[in-house]
């Protein structure tokens, strides 16, 4: 896990980083970046790194929680104002993952993709960590959806964004506004 310091070094070396590690994802897979290339590249000294993290995946934790944690472009609530879900702000949400494609990479490691999935569940059930999120058909639900979007993020980014944002959220408003998220099931 990526530490939490009392005294924490300039930000600006931490973003190096990330930056780098972001710009390596998208030629590399995971385990071909190592700490010494990563700091090579960021242009700091390994104890920098070990300063913020202690192994590679802990930066891919620390953009997935990030991102998740997000108050100024909160990408995973939809106004909760507003009784139905409308194909603006479907469309909103489509350019914030436009605009940061360079983290869809992480998505195709499963170890990443469940992490966002949990904090994702997390940030919209309002709890602190994921024991306290109640199994229920809510939350399976929930996860369906989500696990859904996020597979239509990956597939539109992987096509180089081929089609526009007015098709991909079409296609999401679809899947938010199925049945399968309206009607609850009995029997849990």
């Amino acid at each position: 896990m990526y530490k939490s310091t009392k005294k924490e070094l300039p930000r600006g070396k931490r973003f190096r980083i990330v930056e780098c590690f972001l710009d390596m994802i998208q030629k590399k897979h995971i385990s071909e970046i190592t700490i010494v290339g990563l700091c090579e590249t960021a242009g700091v000294t390994r104890s920098t790194f070990y300063h913020h993290f202690e192994i590679i995946e802990d930066v891919a934790d620390f953009i997935i929680d990030d991102i998740v944690c997000q108050k100024n472009d909160n990408v995973w609530i939809f106004p909760s104002n507003k009784e139905v879900i409308e194909l603006e702000d479907i469309k909103k949400w489509l350019l914030f993952w436009k605009k940061n494609k360079q983290i869809m990479p992480l998505l195709q490691y499963p170890q990443f993709r469940e992490r966002l999935l949990k904090n994702v569940m997390m940030r919209m059930s309002g709890e602190l960590n994921e024991k306290e999120v109640a199994f229920s058909v809510a939350t399976v639900k929930n996860y369906f959806v989500i696990n859904g979007v996020l597979s239509l993020l990956e597939r539109w980014y992987e096509s180089g964004y081929q089609k526009s944002e007015e098709i991909v959220a079409e296609m999401l408003l679809q899947l938010l506004t199925s049945p399968l998220i309206e009607n609850e099931i009995r029997g849990y």
